[in-house]
């Protein structure tokens, strides 16, 4: 079952290249951690396996939620 968004359009933007910038930009504004970080493979040893980030629209949170994000890539 694939379940459709629920508030696409309303919360984040509804284009997914629109959508791509703006979690982009959460990660490289003067906020943010700076860059853009690369994927890697991960086995679960020696890092976070949960970290707290906080949950509000992109806009208000998006770039202290890169920092978050950035320990689990």
């Amino acid at each position: 079952m694939l379940r459709k968004p629920a508030v696409a359009g309303t919360f984040y933007p509804d284009n997914p290249e629109i959508l791509k910038k703006t979690i982009e930009d959460c990660f490289i504004n003067k906020f943010g951690v700076g860059f853009i970080p690369e994927l890697e493979t991960f086995d679960g040893i020696d890092y976070p396996i949960n970290v707290m980030v906080p949950h509000a629209g992109f806009k208000y949170s998006g770039s202290v939620a890169s920092h978050s994000y950035c320990q689990i890539v």
